[in-house]
């Protein structure tokens, strides 16, 4: 697997990742874009967008980033010590982080 296939993975689950502000994008209204990377990484799979090895590393990655933390919410608290959030906030990180992997494995 290559980087730039991940970055293209990265790149396409970015399209179904909920912006965090408009509430008729949340996953839960029913709408195409989840709050979760691996969700959004999935959908981009199932849309065919991306093939299932992209898919893997891509969700491996995030996971491997996040540790044993279940999500980046916990993450955040545990890790980086950010005790309170809201929704819109812990979007507006993931959408940074999504971002920063699209370059990081761009450039490699």
């Amino acid at each position: 697997m290559n980087n730039k296939e991940i970055a293209d993975a990265f790149r396409a689950a970015k399209r179904f990742l909920w912006d965090g502000v408009t509430l008729d994008n949340h996953s839960l209204t029913g709408s195409s874009n989840v709050a979760f990377i691996c969700h959004a990484i999935r959908k981009a799979y199932d849309k065919r967008l991306i093939r299932n090895e992209a898919r893997q590393a891509a969700v491996d990655t995030v996971m491997g980033r996040i540790g044993r933390c279940p999500t980046v919410t916990v993450w955040l608290r545990v890790k980086a010590g950010v005790q309170a959030t809201t929704a819109e906030q812990r979007q507006q990180y993931r959408h940074r982080w999504i971002d920063s992997l699209i370059e990081e494995f761009s450039n490699d």
